[in-house]
């Protein structure tokens, strides 16, 4: 796989199967993953997801 086959997307519900299924592979919790979907963006090569980001949002209040 190249770079160049590789393109980033938001993140939507039927992303989800695949997104555990990276993160549990990589050891990383889901304490929360599914409610902020939002937050997320995929990597897509094809139809494969093939890597996942998120970000945890902060205010003040927190």
């Amino acid at each position: 796989m190249s770079l160049k086959s590789v393109s980033l997307r938001k993140a939507d519900r039927a992303d989800w199967p695949a997104i555990k299924s990276l993160l549990l592979a990589n050891q990383l919790p889901l304490d929360g993953a599914q409610a902020h979907l939002s937050t997320f963006v995929v990597a897509e090569s094809g139809t494969e997801v093939v890597g996942v980001a998120g970000a945890e949002v902060y205010t003040r209040s927190c």
